[in-house]
């Protein structure tokens, strides 16, 4: 296979806790800025926003 041929990959999912009562704002600088307040959480606890 040559190097410029990609292969899909599956999705990723990156988890956060948040403190509780954090309003989370559904815009990429809304989820960015409840990521600098929150800490990495285990993977497959997560709830996808709507």
């Amino acid at each position: 296979m040559p190097i410029w041929n990609g292969l899909l990959s599956g999705p990723s999912r990156i988890s956060f806790a948040l403190p509780h009562g954090t309003t989370l704002v559904p815009t990429v600088d809304g989820m960015l800025q409840a990521m600098g307040r929150g800490r990495p959480s285990a993977a497959g606890t997560a709830v996808e926003p709507p």
